[in-house]
């Protein structure tokens, strides 16, 4: 491979951040500047008909330029006015999303497994005339299917509208809509103009190998728009589309398309790390001892002499191979806090991993770039991006920034962005910022938890230490009856022995802390922890629903085995089989795959048509009809085995 040198390679992505923010600062420039930079290289890869597909640079105007003639023609609104997006990511989406711009029409960005009372509530607020969407649901305004989405000859002067709006849910469920103009998202662009200062694997050319991206977060969350969409097409890069978020879509992509960069949530990589130390522990004990002797030599513990075979990138090669493939070299997660041990297993088995931050109402403002393996594992966010500002006050991280939302809209009102006098927006997250202007986030201001003794507890930061529990398959700390409450959600029944091995590894995870931040109770939660659509766990709905459910919570105790109360499991379980059968029928995981509490859409990868198949199978499965307001409310077997359990008995 050629020597490495930053800035010389990167002259070419200098010249076109400098020619953007030079410019114009329009969606056109956004668009068409990569087309005439990289118009031979590829652009995205897809699979149609189990055959990879590739579109370049060169092939993409013609498409939107399709679609945004026919938008012109179809959509019965004025120059302007917003219409709503709801996709899974796929060329489409850009399709689309590029194609209403054109057209001349502003765009809502909205997250594809959204109910639709959700996103009914989203169109509103930003007073939406229209919708495009994979889904098979008629809304309150004018809805496109995407399937009905012809590719016209453009016969039009391209007439570019100026705003995309992003929508976030918070902690309690509410939602809000937050404006973005050309020009905040040229700002957003050239934030990256600081990165090859400190690495040369985030962003490069040809020449040193193929850069290619895994679209695993939806392009309608802030993170996959900027940090996967906006940023890389924008700098020449390839993003890979793959067919589901399954574990095993993402292996089998990462593989066959040799992705070099993976950005996703802390889920993600929790979740490869967890089925990463299951997979080694049936391996043979000298296996692992290598494995183990691998991994701190990559994590920084060893030098090359103690580590001695291990360093070879043949022996390194075997491990990664077994996984996502070789050719991973940057790994990035957004949207709440890594745990240490996530870092270490991802940063040991070779895959370097990044923490990044950013909120939809301020973008990407920082993101942890160093190569040092000890700086990653510290779980810095990094130092703020160009032309972006750090400082912090009563413990709260505020951020300045142009590339910040330019308004909201609060019941079609537009709102202008919320900042102090000085200029900051007020992130209500807890961080520091060390002596050498590194930032870390420990957690939310309203989320605090303050002891009776005055300690502050930060939820998100207490739940890393709990989260290589046995059996469960998702956690939160909470405050309930003035204590320290540790809320469970196991993947499946659990024996006394299992339920005694839990409660040791608890004590064990509790024993580590100092006693000031200890659990002081732990719950098991009979349905699924809520979670918003970034994954983020809905503290304040969990909260109410233990205050006005309690008997849907139960505690902790080895002196029984862990029940649904008021069921007879002898008949619910039967029903859980036939269910987790209809799962894999229509999500197309292997049903030995999928437990009682995979969520359909989040952990099988399915969308709301197949989310719809599937429930049409249970009705007539189980000859019990499914009525329109507990769609989208039963999304695991375990649910929809309680439901028909309840309404055939």
């Amino acid at each position: 491979m050629a020597k490495r040198n930053s800035k010389a390679e990167m002259k070419i992505f200098y010249d076109i951040a400098e020619e953007l923010y030079q410019s114009k600062r329009t969606f056109n420039e956004i668009y068409n500047l990569p087309l005439r930079y990289w118009k031979n290289k590829e652009l995205f890869i897809y699979e149609e008909n189990g055959k990879g597909e590739v579109i370049k640079y060169s092939d993409l105007d013609a498409f939107v330029k399709g679609y945004a003639s026919f938008f012109k023609k179809r959509i019965n609104s004025q120059r302007g006015e917003y219409i709503a997006l709801k996709l899974v990511n796929s060329p489409k989406w850009v399709y689309t999303f590029y194609g209403l711009l054109m057209a001349g029409f502003n765009v809502l960005l909205i997250n594809p497994i959204l109910r639709k009372e959700d996103a009914e509530r989203l169109i509103f607020e930003a007073n939406a005339k229209g919708i495009i969407t994979d889904d098979k649901e008629t809304y309150s305004v004018q809805t496109i299917a995407l399937d009905d989405v012809k590719i016209e000859s453009a016969t039009f002067e391209p007439d570019w509208a100026n705003e995309v709006a992003f929508s976030t849910s918070g902690t309690t469920g509410d939602s809000r809509v937050y404006v973005y103009t050309a020009d905040n998202l040229v700002e957003q662009i050239y934030s990256a103009y600081c990165m090859p200062d400190t690495t040369v694997d985030i962003m490069y050319t040809e020449k040193f190998g193929k850069l290619r991206l895994l679209a695993i977060v939806p392009f309608a969350h802030i993170f996959g728009f900027v940090a996967v969409f906006l940023w890389y097409s924008f700098f020449g890069a390839c993003i890979v589309f793959p067919n589901s978020i399954s574990s095993n879509d993402i292996q089998y992509f990462s593989k066959t398309y040799k992705i070099s960069h993976l950005y996703g949530v802390p889920l993600l990589f929790d979740s490869l790390a967890k089925s990463f130390k299951q997979t080694v522990s049936k391996e043979s004990p000298k296996k692992q001892a290598l494995i183990e002797k691998m991994m701190k030599y990559n994590n920084g513990k060893i030098s090359d002499t103690e580590a001695g075979i291990v360093t070879t990138k043949f022996f390194q090669n075997i491990v990664k191979n077994k996984i996502l493939g070789k050719e991973i070299r940057y790994c990035i997660a957004g949207g709440s806090a890594l745990s240490k041990e996530t870092l270490e297993t991802i940063n040991g088995i070779g895959y370097p991993l990044y923490n990044g931050y950013g909120m939809t109402e301020i973008g990407v403002t920082s993101v942890e770039l160093s190569p040092k393996v000890s700086q990653r594992n510290r779980g810095s966010i990094g130092k703020p991006l160009t032309n972006v500002e750090y400082k912090i006050e009563n413990k709260e991280l505020l951020v300045k920034t142009k590339q910040m939302h330019s308004y909201r809209f609060v019941n079609q009102e537009k709102i202008p962005a919320q900042v102090d006098s000085n200029g900051y927006f007020h992130t209500g997250d807890i961080a520091e910022i060390d002596g050498n202007g590194y930032a870390f986030i420990h957690g939310k201001v309203k989320e605090v938890i303050i002891t009776a003794n005055g300690e502050n507890i930060y939820p998100e930061e207490l739940e890393n230490n709990f989260k290589n529990l046995p059996y469960v398959s998702n956690l939160a700390i909470i405050e309930h009856l003035n204590k320290v409450t540790l809320v469970l959600e196991l993947n499946r029944k659990l024996e006394q022995e299992e339920v005694a091995t839990l409660e040791k590894e608890i004590i064990r995870a509790n024993d580590s802390l100092p006693t000031s931040m200890r659990v002081e109770a732990t719950l098991l939660s009979l349905e699924n922890i809520p979670l918003n659509a970034s994954l983020k766990i809905k503290r304040f709905e969990l909260k109410d629903r233990l205050n006005k459910n309690p008997e849907q919570f139960i505690a902790l105790s080895r002196n029984e085995n862990i029940s649904y109360q008021g069921i007879d499991e002898d008949e619910l379980n039967p029903i859980i089989d036939q269910v987790i059968e209809i799962f894999s029928n229509n999500s197309g995981i292997e049903k030995e795959k999928i437990t009682r509490s995979s969520h359909f859409i989040i952990d099988l990868g399915g969308d709301s048509f197949t989310y719809m198949s599937m429930l049409s199978e249970v009705e007539s499965t189980f000859n019990t009809p499914i009525p329109t307001e507990t769609i989208g409310k039963i999304n695991t077997p375990l649910e929809v085995a309680i439901y028909i359990y309840k309404n055939k008995n």
